[in-house]
C-alpha cells in the first residue's frame, strides 16, 4: 500500500486569528528575517521568499493569513524581507513593486513565483496541502538500474529501496523531504520491488545486498561510498542538506600524495612562503583513519591552496608549531605562521565541510 506523507498546515491558527484571536507579527518570525536582496537570494538549496513592504497597505490583506501559514510551516526554509529599509540594493530577482511577493528558490533560480494577495493564497493553498510520495519523484526513479549511471551529471546519489522493507519505509519521510529541497539530477530512485535486477551493471552489483542503500555516485562511477542503515542514511542527509553532493573516492591512500609529504618537521611552516595547509597525522592513530578518507578526499580535490602532509609518526626533527599536541590536527599557515589550527576527528570534517561551501574566507592571507 502505498504511504503518503502530508504535510497539512494547522488551520485552527487561521481560525483563532478570523475569529478576533492574537495577531501574529513579522517580528513573530525573527529567525526567518533576512535584511537584504543580496542574503535572500544566493542561498542554497530550495527555499521560499517572501518579499513585503511593512509600510504598504497593500500588503496587509494577506500579512495574518500567510503568518499563520509560515507559523505551521515545516516542508521547506523560508525567509523574509522588509524591502522598506531598502533605498538603492538591486535585486536579481526583481525588487518589490507594491505587492507582496512569494518565490520558490531552487539554488539561486525562481522556480515558481507568486506575485499579489489571490496568487499567495494559491501558494498557501498549494502548498498548506502537500503531499509527499515517491510518486513525486516520478521523472527520477530508473526501472532499468543502467539508466542509473549517469556519466556526465556530477555527483549525484542513487536511493534503492523496497516496499516491503521496514528500514525503508522508516526513512520515506527523510528521503522525500530531502529530495525535495534538491535539484531533480542530485538523487535518482530504483524500486527494488520493480526493477529487474537480473543484469546489473558491475557498478550497482551491491544493490544485491537489499535495501536500504544509500549510493554516491562520481560522474556514474561507484566508488563503494555508501550508506545502508537508518542511521548512517539519515546521517548523510542531514550532513547533506544544503551543501553540495560530493563523492569520495575510497581507495585513496597516504602513499597517493608522496609528492605533498614533509619527512620532516623541520620543513614544516617554511616550506612555501604561500599561504597553505599542513595536516598532522599517523597511519596508527584510529581517529585519524576515522578521518582519512574526507581529508585526503578534499586534499585530492584542492587546487586553489598548497598542502602538505606530515606523518608525525615518522617524522624527523621536533615540531615547530608550539601548540602541536597529537594528531590528528590541521593548520592554516600564512607568511610561515599559523593563522588557523583545526584539531580533532570532530573539528576537521566540520572545517572541510565549510570550507567545501564557501563559509571559510581565507583571501585575506593569500
Amino acid at each position: 500500500m502505498k504511504i503518503l506523507t502530508t504535510i497539512t498546515v494547522v488551520l485552527s491558527v487561521m481560525m483563532m486569528v478570523a475569529c478576533g484571536g492574537s495577531d501574529l507579527d513579522y517580528d513573530d518570525f525573527t529567525d526567518h528575517q533576512v535584511t537584504t536582496y543580496f542574503e535572500a537570494e544566493t542561498m542554497e538549496g530550495r527555499y521560499i521568499l517572501f518579499y513585503y513592504d511593512s509600510t504598504d497597505d497593500a500588503d496587509q490583506g494577506i500579512k495574518q493569513e500567510l503568518l499563520s501559514f509560515f507559523q505551521a510551516f515545516e516542508l521547506l526554509p523560508y525567509y523574509f524581507l522588509d524591502t522598506s529599509s531598502i533605498e538603492t540594493e538591486s535585486s536579481y530577482f526583481g525588487a518589490y513593486d507594491e505587492e507582496p511577493v512569494v518565490h520558490v528558490i531552487l539554488s539561486e533560480t525562481i522556480s515558481e513565483s507568486y506575485i499579489g494577495e489571490e496568487r499567495i493564497r494559491t501558494f498557501l493553498d498549494t502548498y498548506g496541502n502537500m503531499e509527499l510520495s515517491y510518486d513525486t519523484f516520478s521523472s527520477q526513479t530508473k526501472q532499468d538500474p543502467a539508466d542509473a549511471i549517469v556519466p556526465g551529471n556530477g555527483d549525484y546519489l542513487i536511493y534503492y529501496y523496497e516496499e516491503d522493507c521496514a528500514d525503508c519505509t522508516t526513512l520515506e519521510t527523510d528521503i522525500w523531504e530531502w529530495s525535495f529541497r534538491r535539484y531533480s539530477t542530485d538523487i535518482l530512485f530504483i524500486d527494488g520491488s520493480e526493477a529487474d535486477l537480473s543484469e546489473l551493471p558491475s557498478n550497482l552489483v551491491i544493490l544485491t545486498e537489499g535495501a536500504p542503500l544509500l549510493l554516491v555516485m562520481d560522474d556514474g562511477v561507484f566508488h563503494n561510498e555508501y550508506y545502508d542503515t537508518v542511521e548512517s542514511i539519515r546521517t548523510y542527509l542531514d550532513d547533506h542538506l544544503d551543501c553540495a553532493i560530493i563523492a569520495n573516492d575510497q581507495t585513496l591512500d597516504y602513499a597517493d600524495f608522496a609528492d605533498h609529504a614533509l619527512d620532516s618537521f623541520d620543513d614544516t611552516l617554511t616550506i612555501s612562503d604561500n599561504l597553505h595547509f599542513e595536516y598532522y597525522y599517523s597511519p596508527y592513530c584510529s581517529h585519524c583513519n576515522s578521518i582519512k578518507i574526507d581529508v585526503l578526499n578534499f586534499f585530492h580535490r584542492l587546487d586553489d591552496i598548497e598542502y602538505y602532509l606530515i606523518n608525525a609518526s615518522a617524522a624527523t626533527g621536533l615540531p615547530k608549531i608550539d601548540s602541536f599536541r597529537g594528531v590528528p590536527a590541521l593548520y592554516v599557515i600564512a607568511d610561515n605562521e599559523v593563522v588557523m589550527e583545526i584539531v580533532g576527528s570532530e573539528d576537521i570534517p566540520i572545517f572541510i565541510s565549510d570550507y567545501c561551501m564557501g563559509h571559510i574566507d581565507l583571501s585575506e592571507y593569500e
